[in-house]
């Protein structure tokens, strides 16, 4: 994808300044202060076909392990969603399994089985495996420079405003992912988008073009909080996934369920409903 590969050189020549409280709290830098580059979305090898990109808030680099493996890659960081095993695989060599790609609502399986109920609800597709999903989406995150002050992650959306006081560097620090995924949208050009609601979603249907179908989403995180309430028997989502009768569908989910990992390991029923809810709310 020759285009992809020219954002890949743009994003790696970024000349990227934040001010000094925005940069005090950014974990995403080296050790001496270099701001790890932004990176583009990872982008299936079948992406054309449906053109679905997903948006996620922000990666929660912490000052750990993680956080070092990335400063000992620094020059691979621009293709950071790519590469696996300690950066020492890279997809598309040998497929790349969902777990992987860095983006951890994903990698818990959850989004990844969102999207192929999407893919199914809306052509009909039945992608049985979650590691084959990733050949047919794009996704990021769509801030690109996490921030942690070394105790608590910082969401650029929700929380930033505890911790900078001077809203300059808010609005900066803002207008600089905006533009970054400006750009990204103007190469990857998707028919559909599906993104967390917030701020990231208001800017993503400023920006798209016209004719590309923006879908919010609720953030998975959200299952864990105990979703309102709705999951429970006779609520809202409970009856819509209750009403769900078409058997394909819920084998589907049921494979994909066996998947799903992390903190949502335990919250399976729920994530059972979130899935069909959508799917009741996609269908054709």
């Amino acid at each position: 994808m020759t285009n992809l590969n020219l954002l890949k050189k743009e994003f790696q020549n970024s000349k990227i300044e934040f001010g000094s409280e925005i940069f005090d709290n950014l974990s995403t830098k080296t050790d001496d202060g270099k701001i790890f580059s932004p990176y583009i979305p990872f982008v299936g090898e079948k992406y054309n076909e449906l053109k679905i990109l997903v948006y996620s808030t922000a990666q929660n680099i912490k000052y750990d392990w993680y956080r070092e493996l990335y400063q000992n890659n620094y020059d691979k960081l621009t293709e950071r969603l790519y590469y696996f095993e300690n950066f020492n695989k890279k997809y598309p060599e040998k497929g790349m399994s969902f777990r992987d790609i860095g983006i951890n609502p994903y990698g818990t399986g959850v989004v990844a089985a969102l999207l192929g109920v999407f893919i199914f609800a809306k052509f009909g597709k039945i992608i049985e495996s979650l590691d084959d999903i990733n050949n047919w989406i794009g996704i990021s995150n769509y801030y690109k420079f996490s921030l942690n002050n070394r105790k608590t992650d910082i969401n650029p959306e929700t929380k930033i405003f505890n911790f900078i006081k001077d809203k300059s560097q808010i609005e900066k620090y803002w207008s600089i992912n905006d533009e970054l995924v400006k750009k990204e949208l103007n190469t990857l050009k998707p028919n559909f988008i599906l993104s967390f609601n917030g701020r990231k979603l208001k800017q993503i249907q400023q920006f798209s073009e016209r004719g590309c179908e923006i879908i919010k989403i609720n953030d998975p995180s959200w299952i864990l909080r105990g979703g309102s309430g709705v999951f429970k028997e006779n609520r809202s989502w409970w009856k819509k996934a209750e009403n769900c009768n078409d058997n394909e569908i819920n084998d589907l989910v049921d494979k994909y369920l066996k998947y799903i990992g992390g903190n949502y390991s335990g919250k399976k029923e729920s994530v059972r409903i979130y899935l069909l809810k959508y799917y009741s709310d996609w269908k054709k």
